[in-house]
């Protein structure tokens, strides 16, 4: 088993078409809601940040389902409100927006921080990884920023941040991505939510 603080080993078990179809559901998002703003100029501006996010969330979901469906080794979890995806035996992810300081937003419920807790109880070599995958928000322009994978040990406790580059690769898979770490600023103990502290994409997202 790879120690979850080694973002190469971990980024080498997520796999290349993991992360093509991420860098993929991310751009495809992005154009999606600009189609929005330009068909709907009058809906965009009064959107609840909460409606907006799980908006953005759904266009990703359905992206990375549709382009990892069948593929080997990965497991979709789809049972509202849980939505999560499985990499192997060891990497599980959730869909998450994050601020520019790699905060993300989640109800704390028991499951919620178990999951972002880490060093779940399991047999050697099953220990399970959660990681968010997901985009920076720029909440000031309320744009779509770059693709961006996080390990944290606890909700608001980052550990490692990478963000993925547009000119690695394609959703098919068949280029390697390009990603670059993340320097992350020292957080105050308690960290501050995104937005008004409201979850995208259901309670698991």
């Amino acid at each position: 088993m790879f120690s979850p603080r080694d973002q190469d080993a971990v980024l080498s078990a997520l796999g290349d078409k993991f992360l093509a179809a991420q860098l993929a559901a991310v751009n495809g998002a992005r154009e999606d809601i600009a189609w929005l703003q330009t068909e709907r100029p009058g809906w965009f501006p009064n959107m609840a940040q909460r409606t907006l996010a799980n908006l953005i969330h759904d266009r990703m979901w359905d992206r990375m389902s549709t382009i990892l469906d069948g593929e080997s080794g990965v497991e979709l979890v789809d049972r509202e409100p849980l939505r999560q995806i499985h990499v192997g035996v060891n990497l599980q992810i959730r869909l998450k927006r994050h601020s520019l300081d790699d905060l993300i937003a989640t109800y704390e419920t028991p499951g919620a921080l178990a999951f972002w807790a880490q060093g779940a109880a399991t047999l050697p070599g099953l220990e399970e990884v959660s990681l968010a995958a997901g985009y920076h928000w720029i909440a000031d322009e309320r744009r779509i920023g770059p693709a961006v994978i996080t390990y944290r040990e606890g909700k608001n406790n980052p550990i490692w941040s990478v963000e993925l580059n547009d000119s690695g690769g394609d959703a098919s898979g068949s280029a390697p991505v390009s990603w670059k770490p993340i320097d992350l600023p020292d957080l105050p103990s308690i960290g501050r939510a995104l937005d008004d502290d409201k979850e995208e994409g259901g309670a698991s997202s």
